[in-house]
């Protein structure tokens, strides 16, 4: 059978939830906050400028590592040889060598060892315990307000009882019964209406009819019939006008030749 992978419990640096992962986990996602976390140790050689510098393992600077960073947090502890720069907060302890330095406005940590030599600037803490993440509390359910059923009876009135009354008469021989006469009025006469007169009117005068009007066109005018001597003229003066065009005709065929 396989072995069950060793495993460890850290804690959040965003939420403070606690969980268990394998050894060799890097990074995870946080149950708590839903969010991205680092779980590695990280090991500083050199110099790292970084905005935050963050993990649930360890921090470790050596003496030529050097950490520039608005906030470090680190979930089991921080040994620095070298150059921290930063607001420190951790949950473990923090130990700083011989020639390591750190400034910063505030350190916080469960404990703190210096040993001699080491430089320290700003505000220190010790102990310092992150505070435990609060469960959310469920507010009591309300219970529902029930209003009280009324319910109507009909009331019903008692019906009385009919006594049937007696439609029949006794005549006897003796006494007859004699109804009066009532007097009779005349109908109402209608009101006199005046007869349409079935007369037919006088049909009314035609229209006269419109002059003409002097819109139309004047009839063209024939002209007069010309003279033989002018028609001779015409056909003189014609019969020149073709010869010197076929004239002209046949000078532009002979150029051509």
């Amino acid at each position: 059978m396989a072995k069950a992978a060793a495993t460890r419990t850290v804690r959040c640096y965003i939420c403070g939830h606690r969980l268990q992962v394998s050894l060799r986990t890097l990074s995870t996602a946080c149950p708590g906050c839903n969010k991205a976390i680092m779980v590695e140790d990280v090991v500083v050689k050199s110099y790292t400028p970084v905005f935050d510098l963050r993990t649930c393992g360890k921090i470790r600077i050596t003496k030529r590592g050097r950490v520039a960073a608005k906030r470090i947090q680190s979930g089991d502890g921080i040994v620095c040889e070298g150059v921290m720069e930063g607001n420190v907060e951790t949950d473990g302890k923090v130990k700083m060598g011989p020639k390591a330095s750190w400034k910063g406005e505030s350190l916080q940590s469960r404990s703190l060892a210096i040993a001699d030599g080491a430089k320290l600037l700003g505000v220190v803490t010790v102990p310092w315990h992150r505070p435990e993440p609060k469960k959310p509390t469920r507010p009591p359910t309300a219970t529902p307000k029930t209003r009280p059923m009324i319910v109507s009876t009909p009331t019903t009135k008692p019906k009385l009882a009919r006594t049937p009354q007696s439609t029949t008469r006794t005549i006897t021989k003796s006494s007859t019964i004699k109804e009066p006469k009532l007097a009779r009025t005349p109908p109402a006469k209608a009101p006199a209406t005046k007869k349409r007169s079935t007369k037919k009117k006088p049909a009314r005068a035609a229209v006269a009819a419109k002059p003409a009007t002097a819109s139309r066109k004047p009839s063209k005018t024939k002209k007069p019939a010309r003279s033989t001597a002018a028609r001779k003229k015409v056909a003189r003066i014609s019969q020149s006008r073709a010869k010197k065009t076929s004239r002209k005709v046949a000078a532009k065929a002979s150029r051509r030749k």
